[in-house]
């Protein structure tokens, strides 16, 4: 039974991150011609603001989600790799703390967009 938890648990963690690969490729590669709140996942205030910011967002997005979504592919996979034991506490408290790391990531990610957003368009969408 706990293997079955291990693997479960492997193959759901895991996810996260490989969809963050998914969608870099995605966003990078698709980006919508007209802004809209119904696309992407990292809707922030100033990517919307006009068509250079819309892409410029959409491609910075898919740069770090490729990045990230790597870096935590394989921590993941290490982390886990170790946590195949028969003591279910101690995988069950593993696979927490990553969800939370996971998360705290990918809310760090959008607030890392929301500063290079800042950084390289005025509170108007024009380039600085």
């Amino acid at each position: 039974m706990t293997i079955f938890i291990g693997v479960f648990m492997f193959l759901a963690i895991s996810a996260l991150p490989a969809c963050w690969l998914y969608f870099a490729n995605y966003h990078k590669n698709n980006i919508p011609k007209e802004i809209s709140q119904d696309s992407g996942m990292y809707r922030v205030k100033g990517a919307s603001k006009n068509q250079d910011t819309w892409v410029f967002a959409h491609n910075f997005w898919g740069s770090i989600s490729k990045n990230l979504g790597t870096r935590l592919l394989i921590l993941n996979v290490l982390v886990l790799a170790f946590a195949f034991t028969d003591n279910r506490t101690i995988v069950i408290v593993l696979n927490l703390i990553l969800i939370a790391v996971n998360l705290l990531v990918y809310l760090g990610a959008c607030r890392y967009l929301t500063t290079e957003l800042k950084k390289v368009f005025d509170e108007n969408g024009n380039r600085r």
